[in-house]
């Protein structure tokens, strides 16, 4: 499989507040099969379970970060309550930071070949944070 954003595998981090230290909320722990299985020969197919609609045309059996052909992009919620200030006029700080990973085979992905670098593309990304 070509490499490139949309068939490598990445991770998305945040820390709250310097809590965390980019691993307490990642999408590799709460959503490792929707990211992680990019750049495998059988990514899609392998998510038939999920909701992906079976035998669509070309490239669709291979997986995809984050997403298949014929599928919504499945939202990930992360609850970050625990790290953040609650009072009255308290700042909160949210620091971002992804990752891209070798294409290949399981256990090259994590973490040995992890690069900050970029996979070559871009990740277009939207983060909503709720708090009531």
């Amino acid at each position: 499989v070509d490499v490139g954003c949309e068939y490598a595998p990445t991770s998305h981090a945040w820390a709250v507040n310097g809590r965390g230290s980019l691993t307490k909320y990642n999408t590799s722990l709460v959503a490792y099969r929707q990211y992680m299985l990019a750049g495998t020969a059988t990514g899609c197919v392998d998510k038939i379970p999920d909701g992906v609609i079976a035998n669509q045309h070309g490239d669709y059996p291979d997986g995809r970060n984050g997403w298949c052909p014929g599928w919504s992009v499945q939202p990930v919620f992360i609850d970050i309550t625990a790290d953040m200030k609650m009072a009255a006029g308290a700042m909160n700080t949210i620091e971002y930071s992804a990752l891209s990973y070798y294409v290949g085979q399981p256990p090259e992905w994590i973490p040995y070949n992890a690069s900050s670098s970029g996979c070559g593309d871009d990740i277009f990304m939207s983060t909503l944070v709720l708090w009531v």
